[in-house]
């Protein structure tokens, strides 16, 4: 037996599962390598259902909050990734020529879904990464029981993911009609998320909407 060691498949660190949590920018700086000058977002991660409770990795003394790096070209032009970050972080549309601070979005908050894509320098490994398309602003009063991510396997394919996605703009959608055919009834609150309306909406997460979909139909059944 030499010094080698044994062989054995190539690492694979453990990922978060994939599904819609809070991220929380927790530092964002101006770094210079290979691909020349980039902004670097640090994130931490969090359950919607209790954004304080970040994602850990380590045991014991070694337990940290784990972190997300994700990496920006300089500027925000519209359709970027970090335009839409920067945007729901700070919970509006950017104004033409406006230039946000970059030390005033840090510890703010958006929820956005959590994808496994393959590394550019191995696909053979995957690794965490915030999906396009997919940050909106992050709503304080996250109820608990019905936020978190949902609807995905431990290990979905990008055809899945954009169900996903797909699925969540329908339910998106419905609520906002609900709410609006529900406002013709007077009915124009709801216990527990007060007054609801097409920007509140686009605040909740998924598990958010469903419950109001039901709370909203039973009360338009109700009215009738």
């Amino acid at each position: 037996m030499g010094i080698l060691g044994k062989a054995s498949d190539k690492p694979q660190f453990e990922l978060t599962p994939v599904g819609e949590y809070v991220f929380t920018l927790w530092d964002i700086t101006l770094e210079t390598g290979q691909w020349g000058d980039q902004i670097k977002w640090v994130w931490l991660i969090s359950p919607t259902s209790d954004p304080e409770s970040y994602v850990t990795r380590g045991d014991g003394a070694f337990e940290k909050e784990r972190e997300l790096w994700q990496f920006t070209k300089i500027g925000l032009p519209k359709g970027s990734r970090a335009r839409e970050w920067a945007e729901a972080l700070m919970g509006r549309e950017l104004k033409l020529g406006e230039e946000p601070d970059d030390t005033d979005l840090v510890r703010r908050r958006m929820i956005a879904y959590l994808v496994h894509k393959p590394k550019k320098s191995d696909p053979t490994i995957k690794q965490e990464s915030i999906s396009e398309g997919s940050a909106r602003p992050f709503r304080a009063a996250q109820p608990a029981a019905k936020a978190g991510p949902v609807g995905l396997s431990s290990d979905p394919s990008m055809a899945d993911i954009d169900a996903a996605l797909a699925a969540s703009d329908q339910l998106r959608k419905r609520v906002k009609k609900l709410i609006r055919n529900a406002d013709l009834d007077d009915i124009t609150e709801i216990p527990k998320y007060g007054a609801l309306d097409d920007i509140a909406v686009g605040n909740l997460a998924d598990g958010d909407l469903l419950e109001i979909e039901q709370l909203l139909t039973k009360a338009m059944q109700a009215a009738a």
